[in-house]
């Protein structure tokens, strides 16, 4: 055989081996592609829980918190009147005692209060305290005592109702809730805050704690 020949048959078996080698690279069967492992599908995955986990109501914010600002001083400020039945309610010196409102400006919480007297003249004290820190210290309020119009003093008429006794604390508004007594023979533990509503809610605290 010439040389001519077999360099021929080589160059054919070349191209043979060429075009086996494209077929099989480029043309391998559905099940071998790597692209079907592809890690776009847990990426995907990834995300779609993330996106489930925000929707299912889990963030802090969904907490009732308070929305003072510090440092905005004065120019904060919430009013809320409660409407019967009152959210707290107690007895002192025969006289019943009922929160109808809250109110906080600046640094000054306001509890405005309604006294019911019973059937006879009395002094109603004003035993109401704010608890200050965790040894269970009580701070007394801004206003020295109640003071009814027939007598100018904390002496109250026989059968009368006073509405809108506002009784004042000094109050670091970012520390809110502010929690408080009523003392005396009641002394019941009750919680200011601020409501879902952008008010203010007076409740007492359940026995857990929550």
């Amino acid at each position: 055989m010439s040389l001519k020949k077999i360099l021929s048959v080589i160059a054919l078996v070349d191209l043979v081996l060429a075009l086996i080698a494209y077929f099989v690279v480029f043309y391998n069967t559905p099940g071998t592609y790597v692209v079907a492992n592809s890690p776009l599908p847990t990426t995907s995955t990834v995300l779609s829980t993330s996106t489930a986990a925000t929707a299912s109501g889990t963030a802090p914010s969904s907490i009732p918190t308070s929305t003072i600002s510090i440092g905005s001083g004065s120019g904060t400020a919430y009013d809320t009147e409660f409407t019967p039945p009152y959210p707290l309610n107690w007895q002192e010196s025969g006289a019943t005692i009922s929160v109808m409102g809250a109110a906080l400006q600046g640094n000054q919480l306001t509890l405005k209060l309604a006294v019911a007297m019973g059937n006879a003249m009395a002094c109603i004290p004003l035993n109401l305290r704010m608890l200050v820190d965790e040894e269970g210290n009580l701070a007394a309020p801004l206003t020295p005592q109640f003071t009814f119009p027939e007598t100018d003093s904390c002496n109250g008429s026989p059968g009368a109702t006073y509405t809108d006794q506002q009784v004042v604390f000094g109050v670091d508004p970012t520390a809110m809730p502010f929690f408080f007594t009523t003392g005396g023979a009641s002394n019941i533990y009750f919680e200011v805050t601020t409501s879902s509503n952008n008010g203010l809610a007076v409740f007492q605290p359940s026995a857990n704690g929550q």
